[in-house]
């Protein structure tokens, strides 16, 4: 998995590149220009209207007594796709448009997460101690133990006395 990423994400610019240079070839370039700077202005104009309308569905589902990870995980779909438009190119744009258009396309996604989060939920390790609620004001600074990690000034200073 991690070799395929590396891969499309060295690929990627350079098919973003290449793309430019055909579309700019074929319509020009101040409408390529035109059609990149419309593209960043719905990016910014998505990701700002879509941080209201998301608060809103988590407050909506928790009102309803639902779990709010479907409508975090939409938000951030469409959060995503706007960064998507954001950036120049249009490889991009199209995939942003794909993350906003398909409503299956986020459903497989947030399925996949899903699967991803129960597997890595499950091989959890549970590290177990105790533990002690310390009140403000009621915490107190003693006397360090010697380590052999600290030189003998860190530890002067850490107990607080300076030299």
């Amino acid at each position: 998995m991690g070799a395929v990423l590396l891969i499309a994400l060295l690929v990627f610019p350079f098919a973003e590149i290449a793309l430019l240079i055909v579309v700019g070839g074929a319509i020009g370039v101040l409408p390529t220009l035109a059609l990149l700077a419309f593209a960043v202005v719905a990016g910014v104009a998505l990701i700002r209207l879509q941080g209201f309308a998301t608060l809103l569905k988590v407050r909506a589902a928790l009102g309803r007594g639902e779990p709010p990870a479907a409508a975090l995980f939409e938000g951030a779909c469409v959060v995503a796709a706007g960064l998507l438009l954001i950036l120049p190119g249009f490889l991009s744009d199209a995939l942003g448009l794909a993350l906003l258009s398909f409503v299956p396309l986020r459903r497989v996604l947030l399925d996949w997460a899903w699967r991803r989060a129960r597997a890595r939920r499950a091989g959890g390790t549970v590290i177990e101690g105790e533990y002690e609620t310390v009140e403000d004001g009621q915490h107190r600074r003693g006397p360090r133990p010697p380590s052999p990690w600290r030189r003998d000034d860190e530890a002067d200073r850490l107990d607080g006395t300076d030299r």
